[in-house]
């Protein structure tokens, strides 16, 4: 479990560092980026469905629903909760709170798509993962929302766009 949850940990690492190089951040043509590649600028590119989609999901999603603590089905309860868990972490160093994310998520047991959800590849939501478990890029999506809701100066994951 523990090798696992390391590979999810350094996809949100490198998640995190590319959102990080925002636009105004890109390098000039011709000149190494970020990893020391040279970026090649495409033109009509379309935006990552499954990515979009899980995060359309999570802002519908993000704790409306009514319900107990107790319940089996992601709630205003859990999504407190989980909130709780993140404004805990807030201001603590970035290894530190990279740690006690991957072990909160790591907590979670691993199933594939095709069982849990019957098609071959399915992104979820935090809440979908704290529902029904998930596989890598869903504890990597819920890992990275983790840490951007945990990030105090940056808004966008608790706020709709």
């Amino acid at each position: 479990m523990a090798a696992l949850g390391m590979v999810p940990l350094a996809l949100v690492v490198v998640l995190a560092a590319l959102a990080a190089t925002g636009p105004g951040q890109a390098k000039v043509a011709g000149k190494p980026g970020i990893f020391g590649f040279l970026e090649t600028e495409r033109k009509g590119l379309k935006a990552f469905p499954k990515w979009t989609g899980a995060l359309e999901r999570y802002f519908k999603e993000k704790g409306k629903v009514s319900g107990a603590c107790t319940a089996k089905s992601f709630n205003k309860c859990h999504y407190k909760s989980w909130k709780q868990f993140l404004d805990g972490v807030k201001g603590a160093p970035t290894g530190r709170k990279l740690n006690k994310i991957n072990d909160f998520m790591n907590k979670a047991r691993y199933i594939v798509d095709p069982i849990n959800w019957g098609v071959k590849d399915y992104w979820e939501t935090p809440g979908q993962f704290f529902n029904r478990y998930g596989d890598c890029e869903d504890y990597t999506i819920a890992k990275y929302l983790s840490l951007r809701v945990s990030t105090a100066e940056q808004k966008w994951a608790t706020e709709a766009a």
